[in-house]
């Protein structure tokens, strides 16, 4: 149990630093922004780890939402990453008929390349 209460902590601590990362600065994004993007990247890593979403056959030993941070993590250029990501976004906007996808992506997407070249 001390375990659990140990690993959700440093959850949400994280979580906390990203929100706080993307919603503070100069190039902030809104809270409205930040929290939709979380929510979005939190919500696919869910729909890979239980097999409901496929981009592709992970290694041994490593799990879908592994295999997703590393494409991420990819020497292609940061353009190229964000587009995976959003293209990402756009098919799950197609595939299921729910709000997270709803908003506007392309401006999302371009909120978010400032953000990170800004930073």
């Amino acid at each position: 149990m001390i375990l659990i209460k140990r690993l959700t902590s440093g959850f949400w601590i994280n979580l906390r630093a990203l929100r706080n990362a993307l919603i503070k600065g100069e190039n902030r994004l809104s809270p409205m922004v930040a929290h939709a993007f979380i929510g979005r990247v939190l919500f696919l890593c869910y729909l890979l780890d239980r097999g409901i979403v496929s981009i592709g056959t992970p290694s041994q030993g490593q799990s879908p939402t592994m295999l997703f941070a590393q494409n991420l993590e990819d020497s292609a250029p940061f353009e190229s990453r964000l587009t995976y990501l959003y293209d990402l976004f756009s098919d799950l906007k197609t595939r299921f008929n729910g709000n997270m996808f709803d908003q506007d992506l392309e401006n999302e997407k371009t909120l978010i390349f400032r953000f990170i070249l800004k930073n």
